[in-house]
């Protein structure tokens, strides 16, 4: 009874509806349906040779739901298992709009938006996780999740996006935190926004840089940074930017190892910006060289390095 119960939890009372009607496109190459609140979503459909040495099917046609690769013998067949994958995670044609994983264990629960909230269904408990923002309800998810034995309280837990027009899931582009603050963001056309408001509205801008400037501009919280940012969004940001002549340098504080060296890069209306790739790259913004060292000091306090000095190019240890 529980994902009964946990169906009808997600959807306003007495929505549920029929299950999704899924048609072939007219080109052949997709399934579209058009959902209640989701909008008309398309699934492309990718075939390839079985490779059996003696296949009775010479070919199988596969499909992607949020992050569940479905096959089948036939396009009809494969029609039928993506309707009902579809309906599995989008009751009544509501899509979640991302989830919360627990990397150690793969326990995951997806948020749903309700009215100005968001809202994560507890499978078996008859009750909700709900809170205004992304940020809150990460929280609430986390102490769920230790309390049920899922995440260890010094763990943290992945998220994961839906995107409506494939029902794909992705990674955040970023997340702008502090200790105030937790933003993931998202790629959106033309754009890079946030999930969560920032004021009245979601910040976006042409680039994660631009977004993270114009957040901190917003909330005046100079210890903002972006961390867990994908290597071509910062590629992409830092490409609208000049060198600067500058790197942070920093001396390992044991006195052993190699000196860390990051270039400074100078945006067009004057900030700095720098990036840590230590595994995943974080990208720190300010508007002088002090307050730059200073960032990217703090972030690392306890690495193994010391304080962060700027110098020219020329002074630093030769690259490869």
């Amino acid at each position: 009874m529980g994902v009964f119960r946990w169906a009808r939890d997600v959807v306003v009372e007495h929505e549920m509806g029929a299950p999704p009607a899924l048609t072939l496109a007219e080109d052949g190459q997709a399934f579209e349906v058009d959902l209640r609140e989701g909008g008309r979503v398309r699934l492309p459909i990718s075939r390839r040779p079985n490779p059996s040495p003696h296949p009775i099917l010479k070919e199988i046609h596969s499909c992607e739901v949020a992050g569940r690769t479905l096959e089948a013998e036939s396009t009809d067949a494969l029609g039928e298992r993506a309707a009902a994958a579809l309906e599995a995670i989008a009751p009544g044609g509501r899509l979640p709009v991302l989830w919360f994983r627990a990397p150690a264990t793969g326990y995951e629960v997806a948020a749903y938006r309700e009215g100005d909230d968001l809202a994560c269904p507890v499978l078996g408990s008859g009750r909700r996780l709900k809170a205004p923002t992304v940020a809150g309800l990460r929280d609430q998810v986390m102490r769920h999740l230790v309390a049920a034995g899922q995440l260890h309280e010094d763990d943290d837990i992945e998220v994961r996006v839906l995107r409506p027009a494939d029902v794909r899931r992705i990674a955040p582009q970023a997340v702008l935190s502090s200790e105030r603050r937790w933003l993931p963001c998202i790629r959106d056309g033309a754009v890079v926004r946030t999930l969560d408001r920032v004021g009245d509205a979601p910040a976006e801008a042409a680039d994660l840089l631009a977004l993270l400037r114009q957040v901190r501009l917003r909330t005046g919280d100079a210890a903002l940074y972006a961390a867990d940012v994908d290597p071509a969004a910062w590629r992409e940001s830092a490409g609208t930017s000049q060198p600067s002549g500058r790197r942070l340098a920093a001396e390992p504080a044991a006195g052993e190892g190699p000196v860390l060296e990051l270039d400074v890069h100078r945006l067009p209306g004057g900030d700095l910006a720098a990036a840590v790739d230590d595994g995943a790259v974080q990208a720190f913004l300010a508007g002088d060289e002090t307050e730059l060292a200073e960032l990217v000091a703090a972030r690392l306090a306890g690495s193994g390095y010391g304080e962060f000095t700027v110098r020219p190019v020329a002074e630093t240890s030769p690259r490869a």
